[in-house]
């Protein structure tokens, strides 16, 4: 179960900006829908602060979506070493495109040691940034913060030197693994016998809590080629589970090469998108797009990311469709 924190006052949601979405924000725009007479925080987005003259057409990205979150509340907050006239003029913007949804709160940031809020004194307020709770048990649970959006973007950037080359040896082992099954008739179908590695690496990967080497994030990867055996690695699990789960498919994103990339990409941007991660899921969706655009997961999930669908829709989808399709395909192997 996703753990609660309870943010007392500005300097407890400043120092909840990390957990939320993994990596320190800066010169960002960060806005929290919040529900309830709980004022309970839901759907969030962060966005780079545009330049002065498209603060207009950035304020009604964020308001729409900001509206299908239904939010009961507008949590805004920016990010910004500068003289905070974007920042502030954007905040009011958001603001009035959303009236007549109340701001619970406004404040900016130097992320450093002040913050200030409408009509407070211009010196803004002095505070010492301090480790959330919530971010203390990211890193316990294995997530780790990283210091910035280029971080993440690194993160599931493909592996280079010895680590590749080490990649690609594997690769040809694994490949010769699933070529050999293919030629194999069943049973075990070449579907079952995918989903038998997937479940393997799984289930030892939830009982260590450890991430596999590198050679069988690789095997994990190329038997992603068989779209069934990619349904089964993200079919089914709950927003709890599909956070555990990222950690598996990021860890394996890097060593994925052409044409198995697009498809763990693909997997890990759905899983961070359900977990609610959606900056991960943005980055990792834009790289399988890029390594295949007829990746028809990563499509879907881009595509929900973009009309500003909350991971809480999930259940409601799964139930429109009566639980039997899934939005991959044969169209989308290699």
């Amino acid at each position: 179960m996703t753990p609660r924190h309870v943010c007392h006052d500005v300097p407890d949601i400043l120092d909840l900006l990390p957990a939320l979405f993994g990596f320190v924000p800066h010169e960002s725009l960060v806005v929290v829908a919040t529900h309830g007479e709980r004022v309970r925080f839901g759907f969030r987005l962060r966005l780079d602060l545009p330049a002065a003259p498209d603060v207009d057409a950035a304020a009604r990205v964020v308001a729409h979506h900001l509206r299908q979150a239904e939010p009961d509340g507008l949590v805004l907050v920016t990010v910004t070493e500068g003289d905070g006239y974007v920042a502030d003029t954007l905040c009011d913007a958001v603001a009035d495109l959303l009236d007549p949804v109340p701001v619970v709160v406004a404040a900016r940031t130097d992320g450093r040691s002040r913050y200030w809020l409408p009509g407070g004194p211009d010196e803004g307020t002095a505070y010492v940034p301090r480790t959330s709770p919530a971010t203390a048990a990211a890193v316990l649970d294995g997530r780790e913060i990283l210091p910035s959006r280029d971080a993440l973007v690194a993160r599931y950037a493909p592996a280079t030197g010895r680590r590749r080359a080490a990649a690609e040896a594997a690769t040809e082992v694994a490949l010769d693994e699933l070529v050999e099954a293919r030629r194999t008739p069943g049973p075990p179908s070449l579907a079952e016998r995918g989903r038998r590695v997937v479940d393997e690496v799984r289930r030892t990967f939830l009982r260590t809590g450890f991430v596999p080497g590198d050679a069988t994030l690789v095997r994990l990867g190329v038997w992603t080629a068989v779209p069934e055996v990619r349904d089964h690695a993200w079919w089914g699990l709950s927003r709890d589970d599909a956070a555990v789960h990222l950690r598996l498919w990021t860890a394996a994103a890097p060593l994925a090469l052409e044409p198995f990339d697009a498809h763990v990409l693909a997997v890990a941007g759905f899983l961070a998108w359900r977990s609610g991660d959606g900056a991960a899921a943005l980055v990792a969706t834009d790289r399988a797009l890029a390594a295949s655009p007829v990746q028809s997961l990563a499509r879907t999930v881009h595509e929900l990311l973009v009309a500003g669908v909350p991971p809480s829709r999930w259940d409601e989808l799964l139930a429109t469709e009566g639980g039997r399709s899934r939005t991959d395909g044969n169209a989308s192997s290699p």
